[in-house]
């Protein structure tokens, strides 16, 4: 009997004022309790002038997972620049997981918004 997991994206993302760092939420569920990694990417579209160009970042996240939906956080910087308000786009997906859990993953758009 396989491990089943439940992963959803939160469709709003702060993105915190002093660094510039995007902080991407959502809620995991399992089947069963289990441990493993959540690996989690934000792809957006920055334009300036006539010039656009598509920023990334990503991370792994530790996760205890259980019937009952837990809450994940995933905080992304870029290596330059930040990300901006708007638009993107946030994948999660299951990493370094035991052989007995069926591999899962969300991909949704998100919107960013400053905090204060």
């Amino acid at each position: 009997d396989f491990t089943t997991v439940n992963i959803t994206i939160d469709p709003n993302s702060l993105v915190k004022q002093a660094t510039g760092a995007a902080v991407l939420t959502g809620t995991i569920s399992c089947s069963r309790p289990e441990s493993f990694l959540l690996a989690a990417l934000l792809t957006q579209e920055q334009k300036s002038g006539k010039t656009s160009a598509t920023v990334h970042a990503h991370t792994d996240v530790p996760v205890q997972c259980s019937p009952t939906a837990r809450t994940f956080s995933a905080s992304m910087m870029l290596e330059e620049g930040a990300f901006e308000p708007g638009s993107a786009v946030a994948e999660v997906h299951t990493l370094g997981a035991e052989p007995w859990i069926t591999p899962a993953s969300a991909t949704g758009t998100v919107r960013l918004f400053r905090g204060r």
